[in-house]
């Protein structure tokens, strides 16, 4: 995990002068130690610094040699975290200071991930945490915060991840570790990213770079403009993302780091993808996974995570390509590195991915599968983010609350202590600090409405086709479902009709994307301006459309269907091509009784299959 990647580089090189070994002399290099204030990135360099501290250790001092134990444990069983493991746990047995086992428990921590046992490691992280709320030791609190917090922010527990590290901001911060204070500011733009606010990662990333990264830090450097590439080409603004992962590319080389220099291919890749350069793209993607497989072997560093994301975004070149056999093989091997990840919102845009490529080779059962897990994960993940909002925007209440409670308290004191006319004077602060409690109480209430308005902005897009602006798969399914209980519990009829553009895709092949793009607006348009005030219209994917008629006949949604092929036969495209004819092919079904809405929709697919082999342009029905 990157914390302890952090966690090993605020090492320095050590000084070659001998120095005596006094308590003072110890102390002031442990104390450098903790703060931050001496860093290195190779393991030859921390060892180094240890050789030095250890050399400062006064004979005959428990105390001491406990703590270069704890300080030490990481860099010093790195090469062999199996027996280091064994001694942890012997250290542990024997201390019974919370704040020192938390310490141990971190270095088990980081033991655990050198052995691929990611299970372990998050299982000791957070216990360290446990351990360190037990203890009495800032620095060690907030490391074990900083540890956890990286942990919650991956799983997609935002708000649990913020409060830890704004806690742990704090702890540093009252240390005067600003060090450590810039890895909570990089933290938290991280987990505002996963969050998808880019934002504000944006403005955390540069309060990181202008107050807290040391001069001369160009691993630091190098990371932050790799997090400022990802919110920028989460935003579209994919020419400056691809030029700052090209920058912090060649200072990962400088600096002999092969695996961030991988990891920079693997996120070049995708921008490359993204800009519609699929043959570079592809070039590229194909050497980074020799070069990122060949890395992984010879590093205990766990690369799932990458290798899924490299797979998957070379699984939708291969399909822009043209190569839908080779993209399936890919989205499946990027499926199995993200389940060892379990990385929900990784997985919702593979099977997004692959289900088109389903599509395409007609496995529609396999395609329907995957539409199915997406609707199924951006469920869950919707649910959590506003889940994630709400706890977040309880926890900054809770704390102004907290805070203005504590400043309460403190004025009381420091008013039992003045004399009668020094209090008459304070009365007038908290009449003003009533009403500044007030106006925050008004701005909250204002930022809470804010929110509700933009929740609600977004559950319209989460609910509605971009192109096309008529429903979207979701939405369109919900409502049939809904529609289906009501047809059921009223004892009515419901027909189900999917339609799909014929020949769709030479008019791609001819006329480019973009009028392909109009084509589906101006079909769209047709069949929602004909259709009843309680009919429904929804965009499934592609060129494909399904309808809706509620207490509709049979014979009824038939003309109905007829009507909305006419219209659209009718439909004029003089700006790309005035011989251009747009012809559209529906399969109709009528609900039978106890049926589910996969069976019925399931008829209409089979009933429009039905129309194309029957030559396209035509109405079918379902048996």
């Amino acid at each position: 995990m990157r914390f302890w990647f952090a966690l090993c580089c605020f090492l320095s090189v050590a000084a070659t002068l001998p120095v005596l070994a006094t308590p003072q002399a110890f102390d002031e290099l442990a104390e450098q130690i903790r703060s931050g204030s001496r860093y290195a990135l190779h393991q030859q360099d921390q060892e180094a610094l240890f050789a030095e501290l250890k050399a400062l250790l006064p004979a005959g001092d428990p105390d001491r040699e406990s703590q270069y134990q704890r300080l030490s444990c990481a860099v010093t069983w790195q090469q062999n975290p199996a027996e280091g493991l064994q001694k942890v746990q012997q250290w542990l047995t024997q201390s019974e200071n919370p704040a020192h086992q938390s310490q141990y428990v971190q270095c088990q921590t980081e033991l655990y991930h050198l052995l691929g046992d990611a299970e372990k490691a998050d299982d000791s992280a957070l216990a360290a945490v446990d351990l360190a709320r037990q203890g009495n030791d800032p620095y060690v609190l907030g490391q074990a915060l900083l540890s956890t917090a990286d942990l919650h922010s991956f799983r997609g527990e935002y708000a649990l991840s913020l409060q830890q590290l704004f806690e742990a901001n704090q702890l540093f911060a009252a240390l005067g570790y600003s060090y450590w204070q810039g890895y909570c500011i990089e933290y938290i733009a991280t987990a505002y990213r996963r969050m998808g606010d880019y934002p504000e990662a944006l403005l955390y990333i540069e309060q990181a770079e202008r107050d807290y990264v040391p001069k001369g830090d160009r691993f630091r450097i190098a990371f932050l403009m790799h997090e400022k590439a990802y919110s920028l080409a989460e935003l579209k603004r994919f020419p400056e993302s691809r030029r700052l992962f090209e920058a912090s590319r060649v200072i990962y080389q400088q600096l002999n780091e092969p695996l961030w220099v991988q990891y920079s291919n693997v996120n070049l890749t995708w921008i490359l993808y993204e800009t519609g350069q699929y043959q570079q793209a592809l070039a590229l993607g194909l050497q980074t996974d020799k070069q990122l497989q060949a890395a992984a072997e010879g590093s205990k560093v766990n690369t799932n995570i990458y290798r899924a994301l490299l797979k998957m975004y070379l699984g939708q070149i291969q399909q822009a390509l043209g190569q839908p056999e080779t993209a399936l093989k890919s989205f499946t091997e990027s499926e199995h590195f993200m389940k060892l990840d379990h990385s929900a919102r990784h997985l919702l845009l593979l099977y997004q991915a692959r289900a088109g490529v389903y599509q395409q080779l007609g496995l529609y059962q396999q395609a329907l599968q995957d539409v199915l897990e997406v609707l199924r994960l951006r469920t869950e993940l919707t649910s959590a983010a506003q889940r994630q909002q709400a706890d977040l925007l309880r926890y900054q209440f809770d704390t102004e609350r907290q805070q203005a409670q504590s400043e309460q308290l403190e004025r009381e004191r420091n008013l039992s202590q003045q004399q009668v006319e020094t209090l008459k004077r304070a009365q007038r602060w908290q009449y003003a600090a009533l009403a500044l409690m007030v106006v925050s109480f008004g701005l909250l209430v204002w930022l809470l409405s804010n929110q509700f308005k933009r929740n609600k902005r977004l559950h319209h897009l989460a609910m509605t086709d971009e192109l096309t602006q008529v429903a979207n798969r979701r939405r369109v399914l919900q409502q049939a479902e809904t529609l289906r209980l009501q047809a059921e519990q009223n004892q009515q009829p419901l027909l189900v009709c999917l339609m799909d553009i014929d020949h769709f895709k030479q008019v791609n092949d001819r006329y480019g994307h973009d009028s392909g793009d109009w084509v589906l607006q101006q079909v769209a348009q047709c069949c929602q301006h004909l259709l009843r005030k309680d009919d429904f219209l929804g965009r499934t994917g592609g060129e494909e459309f399904l309808l809706l008629f509620p207490a509709t006949a049979l014979q009824d949604g038939i003309a109905a269907a007829n009507r909305l092929r006419l219209a659209v036969q009718s439909l004029q495209f003089e700006l790309i091509d005035p011989a251009l004819q747009v012809r559209v092919s529906l399969g109709l079904a009528l609900l039978d009784p106890a049926e589910s809405l996969t069976s019925l929709i399931s008829r209409a697919d089979k009933a429009l299959y039905q129309a194309k082999a029957n030559g396209r342009n035509q109405v079918c029905v379902a048996e």
